[in-house]
């Protein structure tokens, strides 16, 4: 958070006007000899804004009314200052504009920024006035390109990708503003690093300080770094140094000493202990400034070129979504935020992958609150430009998404490249993981995710496999690059969700990205998205605008005669293929899988799309499918043929329970029965096991021969119990290939 300790926010209705043609500013310079006058421009005092409209700071323009995708707009706003006698240097943070910032004061011109999500500041102190005082800032938002790049806006822009708006590039002042004061310097930044001892039990914080000495000439302050409990009881430990800091920028190393560390865990392992941390600079005459921000204490290891990773020396088995709250991200609360990872969490998922953006620093707080680990991508996708420049930029905004959140236990991995081409690979995403070791060497570096050339990706660079999997929606055949370019056993699509079964088992090392099947919401948020006269009979064409896949659907479910047959369908196919997919990969637990993810949690815009959270709040059948198949303490077989068994065949089928919790459990009883289509019972076992922490048990085989003139189709079910009741409970249809079952 690195919160401030004077502020005051320059929030609420500022002037506003488009400027398409670029006329408010300073025009480059050309040879006639007007070029030599100076025009009154939109960011001087004098200039009259009169006629211009009203807009709220902070919003996307687009929220504000105005259909704006690409170009500049200029905002205003006065605002008094009263000197207080005391704090002389004054600054104005910004939280977030999107994209290109150009900013003035008093028509002083105090710089300018690329990018959408970070907090940044200007020095003022020599252009701000006694009474009233005037702020011009310039948004450009570029327009989007043929192909992604060369800007760093990942899944907001209004890209050709599966799941936002493809007619909206939001821009805008979309976070707060506010006006910083301090004396005689200011901290700029605070990274508190833990460096926890398991086998001591004891810990270290190294907080690493950013501060300028604005005075002019060298001066010695005192700082404090105090670490008091936030949010349990216990110890508080406090440092206190002298340093001699130079005129301008210095950075400090201090630590703290901590003998009783009370840890951070997600929320499936332990506590989620937090850490308030507040530094302090003073000399004789008081505080010059103060910082604070929160922090948790965790250890964590990974076994080099491998998903093998610990959290506090306990392996780490990772499930959950891809998430992207809002495409207008100034939409989005604290309050939003918390419902959203609150589903999360009842949905029993401990990981959530920021997938191809950055979220306002509000979803972080609630993820360290709430136990919920990040997986955080940085805002780029596919085949991006490689040309150095951007390169250079896209570091810089890569080193800024590092130390801006630097401080949060729940972030435990940075990711540089959604899918890149391997060209990608081998140099954007290169210098983007080296520039993030530099800044943060303790967390988890992935160079990038689902590298269709894994094979030169991981012999090359010794990539820790991380693969998308889209069998049972996708089909090779579907599209060019990668689809086409792979054998079967290593392609990330499959002609049904079977095709699992003969991946290469490196593959599934981890899955940042599974699905995507896409399902119609529940009727009465249907009708907030698609009109009436589109909705049913269905308009295909309309429903794409809104990011359904028509075609692909049509593959997977028969069509049914009305709408609510078709949400139905939909709904029930996407549940089946997200239980499928990801009882496979917790079948696979360790054994090489280390996590799976899937795709996508909530949609970002009034879509249809493979979301199992609509817009709107309401839940799909398959998020409580995932509800079940993601339990800490689950009980699963292997899946009999999804196109039915023949008659007369003996199955075997292997029984498993995985136990993601830190605990044993010793005294398990697994019962299985199996029904025909009329609730007949035909067999039921039962097997006495147990299941230590951690870990997946092959506890027993399920073993029945099936009826050659039953009543098909029939049902396994499977209940999990221990001393204190039912623990989990499961089931499976098997379909026949006689025609009279199908």
């Amino acid at each position: 958070m690195n919160l401030h300790r004077n502020v005051r926010p320059l929030n609420g209705r500022w002037k506003f006007k488009t400027d398409p043609e670029d006329v408010g500013d300073f025009q480059e310079p050309g040879q006639k000899n007007d070029s030599w006058q100076r025009e009154v421009q939109y960011f001087d005092v004098e200039f009259d804004d009169g006629l211009w409209e009203d807009i709220q700071v902070p919003a996307n323009w687009h929220t504000e009314g105005y259909d704006y995708n690409d170009g500049i707009a200029w905002y205003r706003t006065r605002f008094s200052y009263t000197p207080d006698g005391v704090n002389n240097v004054l600054r104005i943070l910004f939280k977030g504009v999107d994209y290109f910032c150009d900013a003035w004061l008093n028509g002083y011109y105090l710089g300018s920024h690329e990018g959408f999500f970070q907090h940044f500041a200007f020095d003022v102190s020599k252009w701000i006035r006694e009474g009233e005082n005037l702020l011009v800032v310039k948004v450009e938002n570029p327009g989007a390109p043929a192909s992604f790049g060369p800007w760093v806006k990942g899944a907001l822009d209004g890209i050709n990708w599966d799941a936002n708006d493809p007619n909206v590039n939001p821009g805008g002042i979309t976070n707060d503003v506010a006006l910083l004061s301090s004396r005689d310097g200011y901290l700029e930044r605070l990274k508190a690093t833990p460096l926890v001892n398991l086998e001591s039990s004891t810990a270290k914080v190294q907080s690493r300080i950013v501060i300028f000495n604005t005075s002019g000439s060298f001066k010695t302050k005192r700082v404090r770094v105090a670490l008091t409990p936030h949010n349990f009881d216990g110890k508080a430990y406090f440092v206190e140094n002298d340093f001699l800091l130079p005129p301008g920028r210095s950075e400090i190393d201090c630590y703290v000493d901590v003998d009783d560390p009370q840890l951070w865990w997600p929320w499936d392992m332990g506590e989620q202990n937090l850490y308030d941390i507040t530094v302090t600079v003073s000399d004789d005459q008081g505080v010059l400034d103060e910082m604070s921000d929160r922090m948790g204490l965790r250890h964590l290891h990974q076994v080099e070129g491998t998903w093998e990773c610990y959290i506090n020396g306990e392996r780490i088995f990772a499930k959950g979504p891809n998430y992207l709250s809002e495409q207008f991200q100034a939409n989005m609360t604290r309050e939003k935020y918390e419902q959203d990872v609150q589903f999360m969490k009842e949905a029993n998922m401990n990981m959530v992958r920021v997938y191809c953006v950055v979220e306002r620093e509000e979803l972080y707080d609630v993820c360290d609150e709430k136990g919920v680990l990040v997986y955080q991508d940085f805002a780029t996708s596919g085949r991006m430009t490689n040309k150095s420049e951007f390169i250079r930029r896209a570091v810089q905004q890569g080193r800024d998404l590092v130390n801006q959140l630097y401080n949060h236990p729940s972030i435990i991995i940075w990711c540089w490249g959604q899918q890149p081409a391997i060209k990608n690979f081998e140099k954007l995403c290169l210098a983007l993981a080296n520039a993030c070791i530099e800044e943060d060497p303790h967390r988890f570096v992935q160079q990038g995710s689902s590298v269709w050339l894994w094979r030169i990706a991981k012999e090359k660079f010794n990539w820790p496999i991380d693969y998308h999997h889209l069998a049972g929606w996708f089909h090779p055949d579907d599209r060019g690059g990668p689809f086409v370019m792979l054998g079967r056993d290593e392609c990330n699509s499959g002609y049904s969700v079977e095709e699992m079964l003969i991946k290469q088992k490196p593959l599934l090392d981890f899955v940042s990205e599974y699905g995507p099947p896409e399902a119609l919401p529940n009727l009465e948020s249907l009708e907030k998205i698609i009109p009436e006269e589109h909705r049913w009979p269905v308009n295909w064409g309309v429903y794409e605008q809104h990011r359904l896949h028509g075609d692909i659907l049509k593959r997977w479910i028969d069509i049914p005669d009305s709408l609510e047959g078709l949400i139905e369908a939909s709904q029930n196919y996407q549940a089946f293929h997200l239980k499928y997919h990801t009882e496979f990969y917790r079948r696979h637990k360790y054994q090489p899988c280390n996590g799976a993810l899937f795709f996508h949690f909530k949609d970002c815009f009034p879509g249809v799309t493979a979301s199992v959270v609509d817009y709107y709040g309401e839940k799909k059948k398959a998020y409580f499918a995932l509800q079940q198949a993601f339990k800490p303490l689950h009980v699963m077989i292997e899946w009999p043929l999804i196109d039915g068994e023949e008659p007369g065949t003996e199955l075997t089928k292997g029984i498993f329970v995985v136990n993601d919790y830190l605990t044993d459990y010793p005294e398990l009883t697994v019962r299985w029965w199996i029904e025909d289509a009329k609730g007949n019972k035909l067999e039921e076992h039962v097997i006495p096991c147990s299941c230590p922490e951690n870990s997946l048990v092959n506890v027993g085989d399920l073993e029945w021969t099936v009826p050659t003139d039953g009543n098909a189709p029939y049902q396994i079910n499977v209940e999990m119990t221990g001393p204190s009741g039912i623990l989990s409970t499961n089931d499976y249809e098997v379909k026949t290939t006689s025609n009279q079952n199908n």
